[in-house]
């Protein structure tokens, strides 16, 4: 356990993604949230056109990503206004979980105790305790290129789960007992300490072996008196060689110290990928603007750009929206026209209203204040003037209704005042016959007077771009 802390402090804990509250990508409209899922291997849901409510804060969530590939995120904006399959290692190698020695001071080896004289079979048990240790070592000091090589190349995991069972079995069959590749090191300098004992003592034996009696060699004898036999060959001493390359690689500062870093890395990768949930989460924008195209990155180990997706509109609704439109007023007024009124004899004699349209036509601008509820048209307050063929200044003012493409067509209707001719009557009488005979003039006077209207107007503005 005080091997795990250890560990942990010096390779410090995974970075955990929370991904939790991620929007599905097919929704049209999404209120209260703020978090896009993009999953690389089902780009057929990939979001397309998506509408926010206006000031909400917007992060993408990119699932599958694999955590030795990528750095980080971004997202580039540009705002509108108006699997993983199982590796043949593992298949081939059938890797399953070992049950973890809780003894851990069981003695491997030959036991020193067991006899006061050396055997051969003391150097194959201690030889085999030895390749045993140093098969350990070289298995943490290889366990991060073996994680590696697991993970792949590619920047996105299909199969995540499967891919931390097979590092989790993998680092049960790496760290049976959970040592430090330190411990093991000083294991094996044991181990080799104990085997050039042995390996000294058997030689060192066969050294000492006499013979004596009688031989014939081609009918001629000799006679043997304690002699002793002399050999060139050691026993055991290709295996001995081996251990003594492999102690010398450990007792080597430089050569140990590279092992204990490869092996460290390998608890880190180990770590990296136990804790990952492969998930990267960009930065946030604020959606402030009427529409935005939004471009999500992601960014390699080395800083620069790894993955770019494909770019998604993102509209907004909710608020005030101020507009401006021109086009085409309509009031239900018009000027007076009168005629002169003869008598027989051919005089003037007074007025007469000729038979004319109650319409009054009209080109003008508008201004509007919609209250944006994110449907496809919006309702609002308008004003505006118009200017007829004397340059005097119409007025309007009523409810306004905007559909189509961005609400740019809009319907207005309410009251106007129209500055319109009223005949003056100061020189007629009620019956429209002049009272003085020296003025026979048709005379008006321009006044402004309230009337029911309707307009068919025109969005003026088109849409800014801004990138960010």
């Amino acid at each position: 356990m005080r091997t795990k802390i250890l560990l942990l402090i010096m390779i410090g804990l995974g970075k955990i993604i929370s991904a939790q509250g991620c929007i599905d990508s097919n929704h049209d409209v999404l209120k209260n949230s703020s978090q896009i899922c993009i999953n690389p291997f089902d780009m057929d849901d990939y979001p397309k056109g998506i509408k926010f409510k206006k000031g909400t804060t917007l992060k993408f969530v990119i699932k599958n990503v694999n955590p030795l590939k990528v750095k980080g995120s971004n997202i580039v904006s540009k705002v509108e206004n108006f699997q993983f399959e199982v590796p043949k290692l593992i298949q081939d190698n059938n890797i399953t979980s070992k049950e973890k020695d809780s003894n851990k001071d069981n003695q491997k080896g030959r036991n020193p105790a067991s006899t006061s004289f050396v055997t051969k079979d003391d150097f194959i048990e201690e030889y085999k305790n030895f390749l045993e240790i140093m098969s350990v070592i070289e298995k943490k000091a290889n366990f991060n290129n073996l994680l590696i090589n697991l993970i792949g190349d590619n920047v996105f995991i299909k199969n995540t789960d499967v891919l931390k069972n097979n590092v989790e079995k993998i680092y049960e069959s790496t760290y049976d007992l959970d040592d430090l590749i330190s411990q093991d090191m000083l294991e094996l300098q044991k181990s080799y300490l104990e085997l050039k004992n042995i390996y000294d003592e058997i030689n060192k034996a066969s050294s000492d072996i006499s013979i004596s009696g009688t031989i014939s060699i081609n009918g001629s004898t000799a006679k043997l008196d304690n002699t002793k036999l002399v050999t060139n060959k050691l026993m055991y001493e290709e295996e001995f060689n081996v251990a003594k390359k492999a102690v010398e690689i450990i007792n080597d500062e430089k050569k140990k110290n590279d092992l204990i870093i490869k092996a460290i890395g390998g608890i880190n990768t180990y770590q990296l990928i136990k804790n990952n949930d492969f998930t990267e989460i960009t930065n946030a924008i604020q959606l402030n603007d009427d529409a935005t195209i939004v471009t999500p990155i992601l960014i390699g180990k080395d800083d620069k750009e790894l993955v770019k997706f494909n770019p998604i509109k993102i509209t907004t609704y909710g608020g005030i929206k101020v507009n401006f439109s021109s086009g085409y007023m309509l009031s239900f007024i018009s000027n007076d026209d009168y005629h002169l009124k003869y008598n027989n004899e051919g005089g003037a004699v007074g007025v007469y209203k000729n038979e004319n349209s109650i319409l009054n036509h009209a080109l003008g601008a508008l201004a509007h204040v919609f209250w944006d509820e994110g449907k496809t048209y919006m309702f609002g307050l308008s004003s505006g003037i118009s200017v007829n063929t004397d340059a005097k200044l119409n007025f309007y003012a009523g409810p306004s209704f905007a559909f189509l493409e961005k609400n740019r067509l809009i319907f207005t209707g309410g009251l106007s005042f129209v500055n319109v001719k009223r005949l003056n009557r100061n020189n007629l009488t009620s019956n429209d016959e002049f009272i003085s005979p020296n003025h026979l003039d048709i005379t008006y006077s321009e006044i402004y007077k309230p009337a029911v209207f309707f307009s068919v107007t025109y969005n003026l503005f088109s849409k800014s771009d801004e990138a960010k």
